[in-house]
């Protein structure tokens, strides 16, 4: 049976892979010990089916009084998985409705899972946390955000709010408060599904598979 040396912290993770020997160490003398094959490595078994996540955490319609004709629109959105732009006045439950879309997107597959656990590892937002991603992700950056900060990179180069997104919801809130040059930078990841990095040490790709469901004011007061 195959074996893996991996940082602890990421044992629980390493181990939604099936046949292979998860040797999850602290310290390097302990990763020595194990290419050395001295003493007995730690060795974690999990099963694979266990999330980290459980359905308590979605949002769900049924807290939503009335708005029919938006719920619908919602609905519709999310069978054909386009996206969505939602416009009324301040109070008028925009984003209520956005944060329950993922409640009445289809499970995500075993696969979908992994390709959003593993994007959200690398970003570091799953320390403390175990197991595999289950629930479709909801991000919602302020409008402040950067380039960088919605479609990733940076020195060395991570992903975005749009890779963060993946096979979830990304809401932009406010939408004519985001800067014009952030919000161009979306066209490329929603037409291709994907984020082309290149630096001079080399080019990275992150998936940015996702609904986007923005929302807005009808005029600058939110009241026309």
């Amino acid at each position: 049976k195959k074996g893996i040396i991996i940082p602890f912290e990421n044992a629980e993770e390493a181990a939604m892979v099936e046949g292979i020997n998860i040797y999850a160490v602290k310290t390097l003398n302990e990763a020595i010990a194990a290419l050395k094959g001295e003493g007995e490595p730690f060795v974690l078994s999990i099963d694979i089916r266990v999330s980290e996540e459980s359905s308590e955490n979605v949002w769900d319609f049924l807290d939503v009084k009335g708005q029919e004709f938006a719920k619908r629109a919602v609905i519709i959105a999310a069978a054909g998985g386009h996206n969505m732009l939602m416009v009324g006045p301040p109070g008028s439950g925009k984003s209520m409705i956005a944060k329950r879309i993922p409640g009445v997107l289809p499970n995500m597959s075993e696969s979908e899972s992994i390709e959003v656990t593993k994007v959200h590892s690398i970003s570091g937002h799953l320390r403390g946390k175990s197991g595999m991603m289950r629930n479709r992700p909801f991000r919602a950056p302020h409008h402040t955000i950067s380039n960088v900060g919605l479609i990733g990179g940076g020195s060395n180069p991570k992903p975005g709010e749009v890779s963060l997104a993946h096979n979830g919801v990304l809401f932009l809130d406010e939408l004519p408060e985001f800067n014009r040059k952030v919000l161009e930078v979306l066209r490329q990841p929603l037409e291709d599904n994907k984020v082309n990095i290149v630096r001079a040490s080399g080019s990275m790709t992150f998936p940015s598979q996702l609904m986007l469901i923005a929302a807005m004011n009808p005029c600058p007061c939110g009241y026309l």
